[in-house]
């Protein structure tokens, strides 16, 4: 008794060994079997948006299995890496940070807005990276200032009491030239040479 499968992408429908005999569907099922469970149900739709576009009245084209296994190897290191990088710069990234970029990406293809094929994941880690920014911005201003960048409390009359400037340096008087230097200054200087009549 053999197992049966039916892809996902155009339908078709046989032994489970029919879809492993070629070794390129071999990789893309071993990385497929390996994705995180919270995420799986989002990968397909996903990895559909990748599928090249096909003539206007006709269905989409089937996505070729090296690049299905491409990506799916692509994708599968992503989502366990917890990190996203972009620019390089990386943020920390974790399994529920993709799970809202698939999300968010799925949502922009329901509102039309999406511009496809997708070539890449990189419009997913662009998503993730922004998120993950912002929560690392978020997070930085909600935590405490290190007591050397608190600023300063005087106990001089309660908290609302005004607090004085500090008092300013009173001005240097000018320094006197002693007379030694004075007659050096003067031994320097250069008589000025008499004036030659023009011709």
């Amino acid at each position: 008794m053999s197992l049966a499968g039916t892809c996902w992408a155009c339908g078709e429908s046989g032994p489970l060994e029919l879809f492993l005999a070629d070794a390129t569907h071999r990789v893309a099922l071993g990385a497929a079997l390996r994705l995180p469970a919270e995420v799986a149900e989002l990968v397909v739709p996903y990895l559909g948006l990748h599928a090249p576009l096909g003539v206007p009245g006709r269905p989409r084209r089937r996505l070729a299995a090296a690049k299905l296994a491409r990506l799916l190897a692509e994708l599968q290191a992503l989502l366990t890496s917890g990190q996203v990088t972009r620019h390089g710069d990386s943020r920390a990234a974790p399994l529920a940070a993709w799970g809202a970029g698939l999300t968010a990406i799925l949502a922009s293809r329901d509102a039309g807005t999406l511009t496809l094929p997708l070539s890449g994941h990189g419009l997913l880690c662009e998503i993730v990276y922004r998120q993950a920014r912002g929560a690392n911005a978020s997070a930085a201003a909600d935590r405490p200032l290190h007591p050397s960048h608190r600023p300063a409390v005087l106990d001089r009359g309660g908290p609302d009491a005004p607090v004085p400037a500090p008092p300013r340096p009173a001005p240097r008087p000018p320094r006197a030239r002693p007379a030694a230097l004075g007659a050096l200054v003067a031994a320097l200087q250069l008589p000025t040479a008499p004036e030659t009549p023009h011709d």
